[in-house]
């Protein structure tokens, strides 16, 4: 009856949010173009005015800008506000500019009237695109970057608060040293890069606020959290959204010695887990249903091919590499951007990368053997939660390695999850160490 009265629940929470969101879509797309084109207009010449990819941290690609996604947000944002509002918040195009580019046809999309989209781009959502139509109502692109930018800032702001309130001061330090590793300021190079870090930090919020109240209220969450993921990101990093809220349970629970039998944590985990997934696969197969439904148009066969090539493509400059090494380029490209490469697999910040895996690891494991015993069960989870960002890299394996210049900020997880891991067991270690070195001494 309990577990029924779960999956009700989730339901609903599925049903009323996606609701919720695609009315706020239908909305947005009513407010005239007329309205916004004075700001849109400006938005177009910055776009127009930039490299596509401009490099605002010297050569590391960890500070590009993609100015090339941000004039494809702009474009759907622009299209949805012609023709019936509820058709065109579901039928989701914009105008490539053919042979002069999607940021030229941004600029002539916004400029000239007759201009007819021609891209189909229904794969996606595009919440982030009703979002935008609002802003673009009193600003352009660059104040909706420093606007998302500051409210980033203030969420991840807020979550240290709540953990330095609760007594967990090295917690938050441990947070506040994982933002630092990945750049999160590098955030307001983009509005593409925003969308996953606000709601991950909003989830880590409501999680740390209502774990208390019982795992079904996490489980509720994570639908929640996995429906919101897929309505406004634009597939960058959409795993911080589960994993740095269940670290952060985790943690919080291991210090406080309140986490429970790995058995029972893991299978809650596992549940959570299965809820965000299970909404995020679902919204995503609603859009297209809906979309389908409304054009009249076959939407599923365009956006699985393109979640093929996400997954399978080929990975540009590897092709003289074997199958596995080909999988395993992903991942070590992400290692590379996240240590300051200037490109995905050479030089030193590849060698750091690698490094920096096999610390985890062996931490990993010296730990499990040499680790607190009553926080064993918390270490062997955060293992596990900071080890699926690698699965992700393997599975969008494509997708990972050619966007490896913002998808590296998922590594967020696995940084974050090493610090707690040493945290968690910081004085058994050091015991250890010191009780080594008294018998060396002897």
């Amino acid at each position: 009856m309990k577990k029924g009265k779960i999956l009700i629940q989730c339901f609903g929470i599925f049903i009323g949010l996606l609701a919720i969101l695609w009315l706020f879509m239908i909305l947005s797309a009513s407010i005239p173009n007329s309205f916004l084109k004075k700001n849109m207009v400006k938005s177009a010449l910055t776009i127009a005015r930039t490299d596509a990819f401009a490099n605002c941290e010297g050569d590391n690609l960890s500070g590009i800008a993609d100015n090339y996604a941000d004039s494809i947000w702009l474009n759907v944002a622009w299209y949805m506000g012609k023709g019936n509002p509820c058709f065109s918040s579901m039928d989701t195009k914009y105008y490539d500019g053919e042979d002069k580019g999607e940021r030229a046809g941004l600029y002539l999309a916004v400029t000239e009237e007759n201009q007819e989209a021609n891209t189909d781009y229904t794969r996606y959502w595009h919440g982030t695109a009703a979002v935008i139509r609002i802003f673009h109502l009193f600003t352009d692109l660059n104040g909706i970057r420093m606007i998302g930018f500051v409210v980033t800032l203030g969420l991840a702001a807020a979550v240290m608060i709540l953990l330095i309130r609760d007594g967990k001061d090295w917690a938050a330090i441990c947070f506040f040293l994982s933002l630092c590793i990945i750049k999160i300021w590098n955030v307001r190079l983009s509005m593409e890069y925003q969308p996953a870090f606000i709601i991950g930090f909003l989830m880590c919020i409501l999680y740390l606020l209502f774990e208390k109240k019982g795992d079904e209220c996490l489980i509720l969450l994570s639908v929640m959290g996995g429906t919101l993921i897929t309505f406004f990101d634009f597939l960058t990093t959409e795993t911080v959204v589960i994993l740095l809220p269940l670290i952060l349970v985790v943690a919080v629970r291991g210090i406080e010695h309140r986490i429970g039998s790995f058995n029972k944590s893991m299978a809650s985990i596992i549940v959570q887990g299965m809820g965000w997934l299970g909404a995020y696969v679902t919204t995503v197969l609603t859009k297209w249903f809906l979309a389908s439904l409304l054009t009249g148009t076959n939407k599923f066969e365009s956006a699985l091919n393109s979640a093929s090539e996400r997954i399978s493509g080929n990975n540009p400059g590897t092709g003289e590499l074997g199958f596995l090494m080909q999988k395993l380029a992903a991942p070590a490209a992400n290692l590379s951007v996240l240590f300051g490469g200037s490109e995905r697999l050479s030089g030193l910040s590849f060698i750091l990368g690698i490094l920096f895996l096999g610390l985890f690891v062996a931490i990993s494991l010296g730990t499990l053997r040499f680790g607190n015993k009553e926080n064993r069960t918390a270490t062997k989870i955060l293992i596990i939660l900071g080890s699926i960002i690698i699965v992700r890299y393997l599975v969008l394996n494509n997708h990972s390695y050619i966007h490896a210049f913002f998808t590296y900020r998922g590594m967020m997880s696995m940084v974050m999850a090493l610090f707690f891991i040493i945290l968690l067991n910081s004085s058994a270690m050091t015991n250890h160490l010191l009780i080594g070195h008294e018998r060396i001494n002897k």
